[in-house]
């Protein structure tokens, strides 16, 4: 399989933003059959990045490779959510805790 090209843009180190990132890197953990690429860019720290991406608002998580491109904005507090919304070819696989 190619390797899944992410950027997650969010703005400062909220707790909002902090959640984000948890929810994203939890995906990345439970998809272990794939690749990924990860780039978190702050949009206070970039601007730039984020107006040549068309980021207007955060936080935002764009799947760039493989095609199609596609973006999630706003909540991402559930990874299994989050990796439908980007085209994951299936379902993680649920971690359970316990014996």
């Amino acid at each position: 399989m190619n390797t899944i090209q992410l950027q997650l843009y969010i703005a400062g180190r909220s707790p909002y933003s902090q959640s984000a990132i948890a929810c994203v890197q939890e995906m990345i953990e439970n998809y272990q059959h794939c690749t990924f690429n990860l780039d978190i860019i702050d949009v206070l720290e970039n601007p730039a990045q984020a107006a040549e991406h068309k980021v207007l608002a955060t936080p935002t998580l764009i799947k760039s490779v493989p095609a199609p491109t596609c973006r999630v904005v706003g909540d991402l507090n559930h990874y299994e959510d989050l990796g439908h919304a980007i085209g994951m070819p299936q379902r993680p696989k649920v971690l359970k805790s316990g014996s």
